[in-house]
């Protein structure tokens, strides 16, 4: 029995560890290989990270400055965020050596990259929580909802974008999930060394969830709370209350409030720009801030009747045999651990409440907690009933039937949800493919060493003004997959290139190869002479057969089959590129 126990125990985990990869594969596509992760202060993260002339201090120095001035404090978050630069030229089989250039020299940003980092993350948090869950109620059945339900939430979703990927939201869960698995396992284990380990631990992993986000001062919160209802046990049934737990109750209470007071300190004095959004404002502002907050927890989540249910039940079975015990753990500690996830699910919630920019990403936190709260409750709700009435206990997995309908309810809408807000995303990503196939050709087929080539996605027209980054990462594409030299404008090889806020790409240098210069400036078409120019359409549109610039002379035709993008939602404009050769 124990060895089945087990087995099923393993099948969870794994499930747990890999399901965030199936159910977000969207972020994994080949089509976000070689995206740039962000133009903004997270990709500025990435140059000051690698660079050679600055010590270990210095880069986090310039870092932390470089947040406090939107009123930030994430020291922690600056390597996190660059772990994906600092794997690309291993991911994408760049050699040091063989290339002639340093380690940083290689590096390039790489969205899918960056994604398969973050689900790792979210899947090392669904694993701790499962494995704390079996810790405390010998029940691993129950873990398989949170598991399942939290990706079909949009706030999931939302942290896995360009633009978004800067979220710390995913990395803040993974250490509040480590350090509630090390907290909460100190408080159980009986051999000393091993408790000492877990308090260690869980101390590092508090602090560390710390220097990603400052919310996280919400922890002293949950920690006060819980310290008090402790000192109330201890009065009305000390019996069931070991001493050890109310003192690491107090090192972690008086960690949790240091750090908060420092980063509050660091946040509120150098509070500006970004940071100066934070305030409480108008009743209708907050009403509206509450409402929407509210919504963006409940869509396709547990949040509802359904997850209230267990929840209570549990309570009431709490406070009745509250000088009892469960699993040989009083009823005391099982009502901490639920009580944990309630007040950081709502506690992130209400700190948002006084934030302007809101975001349905901001969310993710309160809706993990209250989905493990959930399973948490379903759990010791099923050791109870066992422990109280032996077979007539496994009725409560009843309630499967449940979760199971009300999966199968939102599922499909989720999946429409997730399809729309990836391809709003990734609008127009996809025909960079078919459109470096159709250059390589064109490429390695002509005779010219130095081939110049005009892509106008359509910048400057507003149906397609939102394809992102199309360029850069078209130019990725072509160097790093195609084998193709790029060269700037005065015919010069591009080794490095930076987007105007610090993302950083790195292009190989073949040595037997041509040269190709990709232009997408609109003035350069009226000045200067390409070879071919590809040029984008509305799908209504009637493409011209000809393109002529009579200034300097330059003619064009168009030539072959154009290549077409296909909304798989139907809810975007689908246009097509047309080739035109110079004549």
């Amino acid at each position: 029995m124990r060895l089945l126990k087990l087995t099923g125990l393993l099948f969870v985990l794994l499930f747990a560890l890999f399901w965030p990869f199936y159910a977000n594969n969207f972020a994994i596509e080949k089509n976000n290989s070689f995206r740039a992760l962000a133009n903004g202060w997270v990709s500025l993260y990435a140059n000051i990270h690698l660079r050679e002339d600055l010590s270990v201090t210095q880069k986090i120095k310039q870092t932390v400055s470089a947040d406090l001035v939107h009123g930030r404090f994430r020291p922690a978050f600056f390597f996190y965020v660059t772990s994906s630069y600092a794997l690309s030229p291993l991911v994408h089989g760049r050699s040091v050596d063989e290339e002639g250039r340093s380690y940083r020299k290689l590096m390039n940003g790489d969205l899918r990259l960056f994604s398969t980092i973050v689900l790792a993350t979210l899947g090392m948090s669904f694993v701790l929580m499962s494995l704390l869950i079996y810790k405390y109620t010998n029940e691993f059945v129950f873990s398989l909802i949170p598991i399942f339900f939290i990706p079909l939430s949009q706030t999931v979703t939302s942290n896995l974008f360009s633009g978004t990927i800067d979220s710390q939201e995913i990395p803040v869960i993974l250490c509040l999930a480590a350090w509630i698995f090390f907290f909460f396992t100190a408080m159980i284990i009986r051999k000393k060394l091993y408790g000492i380990l877990c308090v260690v631990l869980s101390l590092i992993f508090l602090i560390f969830a710390f220097l990603i986000k400052e919310t996280v001062i919400i922890t002293s919160v949950g920690l006060f709370i819980i310290f008090m209802c402790y000192i109330y046990t201890k009065k009305i049934s000390p019996q069931n209350v070991r001493s050890n737990n109310s003192l690491l109750l107090l090192i972690s209470l008086t960690v949790s409030l240091i750090c908060s007071s420092l980063v509050l300190f660091m946040v509120f004095k150098y509070r500006q720009g970004y940071g100066a959004s934070y305030s409480i404002g108008k009743y209708e502002e907050i009403k509206r801030a509450a409402e929407l907050l509210w919504i963006w927890l409940s869509e396709y989540s547990l949040h509802n009747i359904y997850g209230y249910i267990p929840i209570f039940l549990f309570v009431g079975i709490a406070v009745k045999e509250r000088n009892k015990t469960l699993l040989n753990i009083p009823i005391i500690q099982h009502s901490s651990l639920v009580v944990i996830n309630l007040l950081f699910c709502y506690g992130f919630l209400f700190v948002l409440i006084p934030w302007k920019p809101l975001g349905p990403k901001y969310v993710f936190p309160s809706v993990f907690f209250f989905s493990f709260a959930v399973a948490l409750s379903l759990s010791l709700l099923a050791a109870w009933a066992k422990e109280r009435y032996n077979q007539k206990g496994l009725l409560v997995y009843l309630f499967l039937l449940v979760y199971i309908v009300l999966y199968t309810s939102y599922a499909e809408k989720s999946d429409q949800a997730k399809s729309y807000a990836a391809e709003k995303s990734n609008y127009g990503v996809s025909i960079a493919y078919p459109l470096a196939d159709n250059i390589a050709d064109e490429f390695f087929s002509s005779k010219i060493k130095r081939q110049r080539i005009f892509v106008d996605y359509g910048t400057n027209v507003s149906w397609a003004n939102t394809i992102p980054f199309g360029w850069l990462h078209l130019m990725r594409i072509l160097n790093l997959e195609k084998n193709i030299n790029l060269m700037d404008r005065k015919g010069n090889q591009i080794f490095n290139y930076h987007m105007p806020t610090a993302e950083l790409s790195s292009f190989r240098e073949y040595k037997d190869n041509k040269k190709v210069y990709i232009s997408r400036n609109p003035k350069e078409l009226i000045s200067e002479r390409f070879d071919v120019i590809y040029k984008g359409y509305k799908s209504s549109e009637e493409p011209l057969k000809e393109l002529s610039f009579s200034k300097v002379g330059a003619y064009y035709k168009r030539s072959g089959e154009c290549i077409h993008y296909q909304s798989d939602t139907k809810s975007f404009p689908e246009f097509f590129i047309c080739k035109y050769v110079s004549f």
